[in-house]
């Protein structure tokens, strides 16, 4: 009930706000942001691990047919932690990674490429004396 009566008021507070009706979440949505924030609240956030391995030589057709639909869009899904577990300033410790090349920042508005990245988060971020973008996401 406490679920339901918070969803109801994150609502009114929408419209208060004049959020549009796309970026509006449903109760089942709200409820799973909701789980997902107690269940990462102090803790540290882990990647999913890809699996090992020579991968298939022909994808399944659902997969296939999800690929080459015209009728359907590919979303793109972002892998990030929601804003409040970047801000729950809880084990936010930047490392080097081992790749080769240096990945895209992901601050929105930096073109900057680093080896840097956010433990929890598994983000990428500048971490240099010109632009902090590490700071920026997690203060």
């Amino acid at each position: 009930m406490a679920v339901s009566n918070s969803w109801l008021e994150y609502i009114e507070d929408t419209k208060q706000l004049k959020v549009p009706k796309k970026e509006i979440m449903d109760l089942l949505s709200f409820r799973m942001r909701l789980a997902e924030e107690l269940i990462y609240m102090g803790k540290t956030v882990t990647p999913p691990t890809k699996k090992k391995g020579r991968p298939p030589s022909t994808p399944s057709p659902t997969v296939k047919q999800k690929l080459y639909s015209e009728n359907q869009k590919l979303k793109h899904v972002d892998s990030r932690p929601s804003t409040s577990i970047q801000l729950d300033k809880v084990s936010h410790l930047p490392d080097l990674d081992t790749r080769k090349e240096a990945t895209r920042c992901k601050n929105a508005g930096c073109k900057g490429r680093t080896h840097v990245y956010c433990e929890k988060c598994n983000v990428h971020l500048c971490l240099t004396t010109k632009s902090n973008c590490f700071r920026a996401i997690h203060v």
